[in-house]
């Protein structure tokens, strides 16, 4: 193995960029400190800049400008997963040539989850909850995204049903299908 030495700490480490950053104007294509040299040196560079109250509104000016930005405010939004699965959902009916309904809110996630105790509809387990749809998307019987089609699972159900219809994947366990066909004729896919 090719052992490279840090020009700072004098340390002689494996010459991979696990240890050293990635330089491709050196000949070796690592950089000559180690990755703790580089940290140890930002952290001081920063600690300085945030005791200079000069830098330190420089620094606090970026940090409002960053909270105040759409990009960051989307990922604070909480329905912004249901809006990206909406996004996904759309694109792939788009290249299957499919049209479905979207009429999912992350109240109506909330109203679900509620409706089942926070717990998974096939299993009751209540930790790792994701939506599921009961009548998977790529069946061409499935009516869409919409309340009277979505259900919380478990991680684990999730994956284990797929793409598989709920009458076959539950065939071991009817009371279980019934169950939770009974509960989504009642839900007003409206609302």
């Amino acid at each position: 193995m090719n052992m490279t030495t840090c020009t700072k700490c004098k340390e002689t480490k494996p010459g991979t960029t696990e240890h050293f950053g990635s330089n491709p104007r050196k000949t070796n294509g690592l950089d000559s400190w180690c990755r703790e040299c580089r940290r140890a040196r930002a952290r001081r560079i920063m600690a300085e800049k945030r005791a200079d109250p000069k830098w330190s509104e420089i620094l606090k000016e970026q940090k409002r400008r960053h909270a105040s930005s759409e990009k960051w405010l989307a990922a604070k939004r909480k329905d912004s997963t249901v809006r990206n699965c909406a996004t996904r959902q759309s694109r792939w009916m788009k290249a299957l040539g499919k049209s479905m309904a979207f009429l999912w809110t992350y109240e109506m996630w909330m109203k679900a989850k509620e409706a089942w105790n926070n717990s998974c509809c096939y299993c009751g387990a209540k930790q790792s909850l994701e939506q599921d749809h009961f009548v998977p998307l790529s069946s061409p019987e499935c009516p869409g995204t919409i309340p009277s089609n979505m259900v919380p699972a478990c991680v684990s159900c999730s994956r284990s049903k797929g793409a598989l219809m709920p009458q076959d994947w539950l065939s071991e366990r009817q009371e279980v299908y019934a169950r939770i066909v009974a509960h989504l004729s009642t839900v007003d896919s409206s609302s």
